[in-house]
């Protein structure tokens, strides 16, 4: 789970980071259901490299992480591609 966003910004910026970023994910449900997928579906290097993106709390590569983990999960389901 994102616990992590930074020490540098007060309570109102990491909620609204947090927030931001579950969005992704379609909400705190979404995000949920993602890292559970996550956790039975990537291998360790892959949790650990995502992880480790996690813990440095830099929000555009958070956003970056979870909107790739996110188009993993969306192919592993059978979605189709919008590129063409």
């Amino acid at each position: 789970m994102i616990t992590n966003i930074g020490t540098k910004y007060n309570q109102r910026d990491i909620t609204n980071n947090i927030k931001d970023i579950k969005n992704i994910a379609g909400g705190d449900r979404g995000y949920d259901n993602l890292m559970q997928w996550a956790g039975e579906n990537l291998d360790q290097e892959a949790i650990k490299d995502f992880d480790d993106v996690l813990a440095t709390g830099n929000k555009s590569a958070v956003k970056f992480a979870v909107t790739a983990l996110m188009g993993k999960y969306e192919d592993s389901q059978g979605r189709d591609s919008k590129i063409v």
